[in-house]
């Protein structure tokens, strides 16, 4: 045997635990590093590009092989754990073009400087996904269902604001649908809260033990949804591929796929996008609420069968006005006359806080809001 085939022998076999180890280095640190604190910090929020958000998506899909006996009766009927992330909310250019590019609203100047209704519960997708990535995460997220959203916004926020955010799992309950968890997102200045949402999403489990089963939190108002005008308009929402996937790229997170370390080769339809879409066409049409404004909205069916090249998305859109401007709009997101993939509305918000009698002296003081 010649001196260069004996070389040639033993790189091969060199290159061959060298790969081996490349390929399995990734599942060792994930092992090494699976315990997680309920309370974590981060410089700066995560965005779809980064090294650990892939990492959090790899840990979202190995929960279901790792999460294993969740559906033991203890495990249902145990306490939620209280998982908090903190970080500073700053938009970065890139990320708020890519949203902007899928809603259409690059034309429309005054969205250059404000942050729209649902921007922030966009751009956190990926602190949602290191939330249910976290090893206190109580159940496997392979096959969450999105079911509800409730934002509030106090104030008109700016893009080159800097704010700080709270993502907290804040609630955990057992319904007909399955294990329903509540995630509150809050963005913050000096002074108190100035955005903050509640989302609400299920794990999907079929109750066959004596378990108690509890309705849905904080259910749309049937009855707020009727009490708009007769009279509607009906808006058209564009939807293609390439917008849904500019919205992907401006951080936003398809919880009902998480994938590992891959991305879906082709983006779908996702009733975040859908409220987006449709909150930004009801501004463009210049339907306009008074700050503070707050939406509640719901999923009513899977909007991932949705072709995304659909070319009759409506927004069917009622409005409800006292004194001289607007209190309340209704939306319905359907397809071709079918039921709502969405719906929801949009209402003004105002409270007072009235000094307490033994705070006020000789004078009354009130604070409106």
């Amino acid at each position: 045997m010649s001196m260069m085939t004996m070389l040639h022998f033993d790189v091969g076999w060199l290159l061959v635990p060298a790969i081996a180890t490349a390929l399995l280095l990734p599942f060792f640190y994930v092992f090494a590093t699976w315990d997680h604190d309920t309370f974590r910090q981060y410089p700066l929020l995560p965005g779809p590009l980064d090294w650990g958000s892939k990492e959090f998506m790899f840990r979202c899909w190995l929960s279901k092989f790792i999460r294993v006996g969740w559906s033991s009766r203890d495990k249902l009927l145990a306490p939620c754990p209280r998982i908090a992330l903190q970080t500073k909310f700053t938009i970065l250019d890139t990320e708020i073009a890519n949203v902007k590019a899928s809603l259409g609203m690059l034309s429309a100047p005054e969205s250059i400087s404000a942050v729209p209704l649902f921007f922030p519960q966009i751009l956190c997708g990926y602190l949602l996904v290191q939330l249910l990535g976290n090893s206190n995460f109580p159940c496997p997220v392979h096959s969450l269902t999105w079911k509800r959203v409730h934002v509030t916004q106090l104030r008109r926020i700016s893009v080159d604001e800097e704010l700080n955010c709270l993502m907290v799992l804040i609630g955990k309950k057992i319904t007909s649908d399955g294990v329903e968890f509540t995630v509150q997102t809050d963005l913050f200045d000096d002074v108190g809260v100035v955005w903050q949402s509640s989302l609400y999403f299920v794990a999907p489990y079929a109750v066959t033990s004596a378990i108690p089963v509890a309705p849905p939190s904080n259910p749309v108002d049937v009855d707020i949804m009727r009490s708009t005008d007769e009279s509607n308009i009906t808006i058209g929402l564009a939807c293609s591929q390439e917008r849904l996937a500019e919205f992907d790229l401006g951080g936003a997170v398809d919880i009902e796929r998480l994938n590992g370390w891959w991305s879906p080769s082709t983006p779908k339809v996702t009733p975040l996008w859908l409220l987006a879409a449709a909150s930004s066409a009801i501004e463009k049409q210049g339907l306009e609420i008074v700050f503070p404004v707050m939406c509640h909205a719901q999923a009513n069916g899977p909007t991932q069968n949705v072709p995304p090249t659909s070319d009759d998305l409506t927004c069917e859109v009622a409005a409800k006005t006292e004194d001289g401007s607007t209190k309340l709009i209704t939306f319905n997101v359907s397809t071709s006359n079918r039921p709502a993939l969405v719906s929801g509305y949009l209402r003004s918000v105002g409270w007072k806080y009235v000094v307490a009698d033994d705070e006020r002296h000789d004078d009354t003081s009130e604070l409106t809001i």
